[in-house]
């Protein structure tokens, strides 16, 4: 519930969490306001490197380095809603309470993000428009390296 109050939270990572052949997020999230372009869990920079999710005009947005994975419905507010957001075999999808809201092929060069992870807040600069209002529960971030 940190986040409900207009908090964010800024963990220092140990761990890579870049995408290298799998991703894959997993929360639960209720929006209690709408916000501008509120960033719930954020690893990166839009079209630099990393990754993060957001509301983006009142849509999912899950963003890979250069690549945009944009819902077509809007997200409801007061509602928990139960998100994965996955990344594999060249493929980017986001789905809502099981269900499948997006999917786009990764289309730009990957980057690596080399800084903290932002639960309510954008990565690389923090601000009003990027402020996240709800909860989030039961996160669960899952990467693993290309087996060569």
């Amino acid at each position: 519930d940190l986040a409900s109050h207009g908090g964010w939270l800024a963990v220092p990572t140990e761990e890579d969490l870049n995408f290298r052949g799998f991703l894959a997020v997993s929360l639960d999230i209720q929006f209690t306001e709408p916000g501008v372009m509120p960033v719930a869990v954020g690893y990166g920079s839009w079209r630099r490197s990393g990754w993060f999710i957001q509301k983006f005009q009142e849509k999912w947005r899950f963003h890979l380095s250069g690549t945009d994975c944009d819902s077509e419905a809007k997200v409801p507010l007061n509602e928990w809603l139960h998100m994965d957001f996955i990344v594999e075999n060249g493929q980017m999808r986001i789905l809502q309470n099981g269900q499948t809201v997006a999917q786009t092929s990764v289309s730009a060069p990957l980057a690596d993000w080399f800084g903290d992870l932002f639960l309510g807040q954008y990565s690389e600069t923090q601000r009003p428009e990027y402020q996240f209002y709800g909860k989030i529960r039961n996160l669960k971030i899952s990467s693993m390296r290309e087996l060569k």
